[in-house]
């Protein structure tokens, strides 16, 4: 799964759970998701394969080459294809 931009207050409980592989992207800046409130979320997640893709910038500022990262995580893990964005 991929994670980020998310409102720790609503996933908190439930990242506990959650043990599939995660990306999870953290804007540094966000205005509306502090920096520790983003990091003790991504500690929560119980995965054991978990990887923090931290950007400097606001909340809707997240770079587009996430958006690929995504599709590569996605494709690692489901067995995919990935072809280059454009």
């Amino acid at each position: 799964a991929v994670f980020g931009q998310h409102w720790p207050d609503v996933l908190a409980e439930k990242a506990k759970q959650i043990i599939i592989p995660i990306e999870f992207d953290l804007q540094w800046d966000d205005e509306h998701i502090s920096r520790e409130e983003g990091l003790a979320l991504f500690d929560a997640f119980a995965s054991k394969e978990k990887s923090l893709h931290v950007n400097s910038g606001r909340h809707k500022e997240l770079p587009r080459f996430e958006a690929d990262s995504a599709v590569r995580f996605f494709a690692r893990h489901l067995g995919g294809a990935v072809t280059a964005s454009a």
